[in-house]
């Protein structure tokens, strides 16, 4: 288990950051292209269009949810996560993002 220190010491991780960015980037677009039926999708499109005007904020808060999430997880676990593991753990987090988190 990470500490709360390591945590947020991870907040900043240069790498960590530049990925979740990418994440985030892919997420924005898959709720451009998704179905206008699809459950929440005018406020996951507001999300998306924040995402668009300021990525940097939007990754950086997005990582700090994720590193909150998966606290339970040690430092070396959350480095080793792989980009696909990365990206479905954004996709999932959207919907909380879209509803105001």
């Amino acid at each position: 288990m990470a500490t709360y220190l390591e945590i947020f010491t991870l907040e900043s991780d240069a790498t960590l950051l530049q990925r979740t960015n990418t994440a985030v980037l892919i997420a924005a677009v898959t709720v451009y292209e998704e179905s206008a039926a699809t459950i929440n999708h005018d406020r996951r499109v507001l999300w998306a269009r924040a995402v668009n005007l300021d990525i940097n904020t939007a990754a950086a808060a997005m990582l700090k949810f994720l590193l909150a999430k998966f606290n339970a997880s040690t430092v070396a676990v959350i480095q080793a996560t792989t980009d696909a593991q990365l990206q479905s753990a954004v996709n999932v987090a959207v919907d909380l993002f879209a509803k105001g988190f």
